[in-house]
């Protein structure tokens, strides 16, 4: 994607192809969506049953302590990895097409494929 110029990315059907081949990069087909759709209704079927399970334990504390308990709070994962930091703005730099006109016009594609190896092996 990061090769391409603006005219050229900007066509409706260069754009399907690059979909088309990044979906199907990604593993993604009706075998993959199948088993990752059954696996987030169980997932959520799940989360569900906990919360609905969780929820008489909290109201129960809360009436026999006659005051407020604190939910736990929920985490996120994050990565400090530069790298994959990196590649992650790259590829939303080259995607956004406002973002790819500046790449474009101020020659920064060259620099880009001088900072990773990910453009060289396109």
């Amino acid at each position: 994607m990061a090769r391409l110029d603006v005219p050229t990315f900007e066509d409706p059907a260069i754009r399907r192809q690059l979909q088309a081949a990044w979906s199907a990069s990604q593993g993604s087909s009706i075998a993959w969506d199948t088993i990752r759709m059954t696996s987030d209704i169980l997932t959520t079927v799940i989360q569900l049953f906990s919360q609905v399970s969780f929820l008489p334990i909290v109201i129960s504390m809360v009436q026999c302590k006659g005051r407020i308990v604190r939910l736990p709070s929920i985490g996120a994962a994050t990565t400090t990895d530069d790298d994959y930091l990196r590649m992650q703005g790259y590829k939303h730099l080259v995607d956004n097409p406002i973002h790819r006109k500046e790449v474009v016009a101020g020659s920064l594609g060259e620099h880009l494929a001088k900072r990773t190896l990910f453009f060289t092996d396109l």
